[in-house]
């Protein structure tokens, strides 16, 4: 009876560390998102993009991601179709290209990659537009080259 007692307690005291752990996860998941959604650039190493929310207005974030591989730097910001136009991304990308020298890289029905040189010599920065069925997807990446590569 006592081992039961002393194991059961052991086990609780597990459970309450696993639950306490796991709601800190989903505050900072809910952070990042919203620290995302709220700002007014998006940051890749030194160089800062103005957000979709500095050109339309707040809007709600699906997700956020951001990874380092092979020295590329990423960072993907999801918003729902239903809280963002067709035509404020179009706003979005004309405001890039009239007032930030973005440069259209790429054009399909579906995706518009525009480029233009980051401030850090050698090296690109691309943010990439994907018009999904229920979402925006905008991809925000950095990586060595210079615009003759493209």
């Amino acid at each position: 009876m006592r081992v039961i007692k002393k194991f059961l307690k052991v086990l609780l005291i597990i459970v309450a560390i696993v639950a306490v752990l796991a709601i800190i996860a989903i505050v900072g998941i809910k952070v990042a998102v919203s620290n995302t959604a709220n700002s007014n650039e998006y940051k890749v190493g030194a160089d800062k993009i103005p957000s979709l929310k500095t050109v339309v207005g707040k809007k709600d974030v699906i997700s956020t991601g951001i990874s380092t591989e092979n020295g590329v730097i990423t960072k993907t910001i999801e918003y729902k179709k239903s809280d963002v136009s067709d035509e404020e991304m179009v706003e979005y990308i004309e405001y890039l290209i009239s007032n930030e020298k973005f440069k259209i890289s790429k054009k399909s029905r579906n995706l518009v990659e525009l480029c233009k040189k980051s401030v850090d010599d050698g090296e690109i920065v691309f943010v990439m537009f994907e018009n999904g069925s229920t979402s925006h997807l905008i991809t925000v990446k950095k990586c060595v080259g210079t615009l003759r590569d493209i």
